[in-house]
């Protein structure tokens, strides 16, 4: 703890090479255990590290640093299949209201959420809350942008709309995601 107080943006790496100049015979492994118990005590933040030499399409492929961004797109491209593809009969229908109410509202405010605050400053229940605040003001504002443009208000036009919307956003957040964790790798 002393060490993490006397550098507070090490390494883990860093850490262990100035308790190892301490004691000599400190086992790495152990070390590791005891800061990742720091950490799930709270007395330690860990942040993620990546190399400053690397690229966005790097860090699309880390999948637990993207994940979110590909759910988004899953979650997206799900939707317009159901919309598309599956028939207005009873039982299925209700996954269309579903998929589409989803997509509604609650996609838009989270990838400009996302966009906002790409360092996750904000818990679950108040991403969830104004991310779902968010969508009610912004979708109304797309369809009166729509309103004025030869398409006019119809179910494509919304649906395009809206799906260009959440992929150019959540590619904007993915990549503030990525200059953040870049510029915090070159800090330290």
């Amino acid at each position: 703890m002393d060490l993490a107080k006397a550098k507070p943006r090490s390494t883990v790496r860093e850490l262990y090479e100035g308790a190892r100049a301490l004691q000599q015979d400190l086992d790495e492994e152990e070390f590791t255990q005891a800061v990742v118990e720091l950490a799930d005590d709270g007395r330690v933040d860990l942040e993620e590290n990546i190399s400053p030499s690397a690229s966005f399409a790097k860090f699309l492929t880390t999948w637990y640093l993207s994940l979110w961004f590909y759910c988004v797109l899953v979650v997206t491209v799900l939707t317009l299949v159901a919309v598309y593809l599956l028939p207005q009969a009873y039982p299925l229908v209700a996954i269309r209201w579903g998929a589409g109410s989803g997509f509604v509202l609650f996609l838009p405010g989270y990838v400009t959420l996302r966009a906002l605050f790409p360092k996750r400053e904000l818990d679950s229940v108040e991403n969830f809350a104004l991310s779902l605040g968010l969508s009610l003001a912004l979708v109304p504002l797309i369809g009166l942008v729509l309103n004025y443009t030869a398409w006019g208000i119809t179910l494509d036009a919304i649906i395009v709309s809206l799906t260009l919307y959440v992929v150019i956003i959540g590619c904007a957040a993915a990549r503030r995601s990525f200059q953040i964790l870049h510029v915090n790798a070159e800090a330290i």
